[in-house]
């Protein structure tokens, strides 16, 4: 717990509503913290899965992810 969404300031912000009072919740706070983990554009897949215990992480297909209506 170290790094990634746990320790994330971003994470840390969008679930506190210190921001403008925006809070996000659900979906959309799932969708961060996914996003956050992947380390965003900074990382590909195939690093974040050689990081120690990654490597058993659920696979997320980024291109077919559920839209809301």
């Amino acid at each position: 717990m170290t790094y990634l969404s746990c320790k994330s300031r971003l994470i840390e912000i969008a679930m506190s509503g210190k921001h403008h009072d925006v809070k996000i919740t659900g979906t959309e706070l799932e969708q961060l913290i996914a996003w956050v983990d992947c380390n965003a554009p900074f990382r590909g897949d195939e690093e974040v899965r050689a990081m120690p215990r990654m490597n058993t992480a659920p696979v997320i297909d980024r291109f077919n992810l559920p839209q809301k209506p």
